[in-house]
């Protein structure tokens, strides 16, 4: 070596380190040095948030977030925000600090204003086609197509009287209607009853404005069904079903609402109880050493997996 005092002060120096305090340092560099020197201490931190206090003397540690939610879940206190989440999706997340829960409640609210003014409309819309079917819709007149002597009774009923028989096979009597396929009574469940209405063919010769399919086309087979649904044979008909499947779309999406709000309970309180560390996850850790804020992650990753990772800023 060209400067043995040169290599000689670097030996020394490199020897006398660690007895350099960081009161001897230069004020600039008191802190990146205390860093460097308690590395060896910090090194052995564990993953629970602990971490020595670089102002303490007697290596005490300082508390972090980490030690918070272990104590919350120690005393019981981590089954609040859970149960906050299943009664208003993303409370919980808001009681823990994370603003996704605000975006989570409003949308829950939203979601219940939806199924609130589909389940109104959808009953407003039935009311209106129940009282089109009892305005256009006459059991009596359905009866008189399956029995050959209602011109007689009621002479109204003279050009349908039968026509019902040639389509489908029941007694020829007053009330052989009745045994029609699906025939359901208004008294024994009104759901069905006007729903069969509009929904089967059979219940076609009941509208007040039903026509022989036979007088409006030429050349029809006689006794086919399909007969029943060609155009014009009932527009009223045509029409209830309409109103009707209007019905049914709002209470569908009444009812999609509805699975909504389960599935953000049942979302929110699974991520709770993650972001909790109950599920293998937990917080972010904010910790400081000698004044450097130090970002540590410990958290789950797949099933088997767990991720690590830490960032120093100085």
């Amino acid at each position: 070596m060209r400067h043995p005092q040169l290599g000689t002060g670097l030996v020394l120096a490199i020897l006398l380190l660690p007895a350099v305090t960081q009161a001897q340092l230069p004020a600039a560099g008191n802190e990146r040095a205390g860093w460097l020197l308690n590395r060896a201490a910090w090194s052995t931190t564990s993953l629970t948030g602990e971490v020595p206090d670089p102002g303490a003397s007697d290596g005490s540690f300082t508390e972090t977030e980490g030690d918070v939610y272990s104590q919350r879940r120690a005393s019981g206190k981590a089954g609040w925000p859970i149960l906050m989440s299943a009664i208003l999706p993303g409370a919980g997340e808001a009681y823990l600090g994370y603003k996704r829960g605000y975006f989570m409640m409003a949308l829950d609210i939203a979601a219940w204003m939806g199924v609130k003014y589909y389940n109104d409309s959808g009953h407003e819309k039935r009311d209106a086609y129940y009282a089109f079917a009892e305005a256009h819709w006459s059991e009596e007149k359905l009866g008189a197509a399956f029995w050959t002597g209602a011109g007689d009774a009621n002479p109204h009923y003279e050009e349908i009287a039968g026509l019902g028989l040639e389509y489908f096979q029941v007694s020829d009597s007053e009330f052989g209607y009745t045994e029609l396929p699906l025939w359901v009574s208004r008294e024994e469940d009104q759901r069905e009853y006007f729903e069969n209405l509009g929904k089967w063919d059979q219940f076609v010769f009941g509208w007040d404005d039903f026509q022989d399919p036979h007088q409006l086309f030429n050349d029809l087979p006689v006794g086919d069904i399909a007969n029943l649904t060609l155009a014009g044979v009932s527009n009223n008909r045509e029409l209830y079903r309409s109103m009707r499947q209007d019905s049914n779309s709002d209470f569908e999406k009444r009812d999609r609402l509805l699975y909504l709000n389960i599935g953000l309970r049942v979302f929110s309180i699974f991520q709770v109880a993650y972001l909790q560390g109950l599920l293998g996850g937990g917080p972010k850790q904010n910790i400081q050493v000698a004044g450097h804020p130090v970002a540590l992650i410990a958290e789950s990753h797949g099933w088997t997996g767990t991720r690590l990772g830490f960032n120093v800023s100085y």
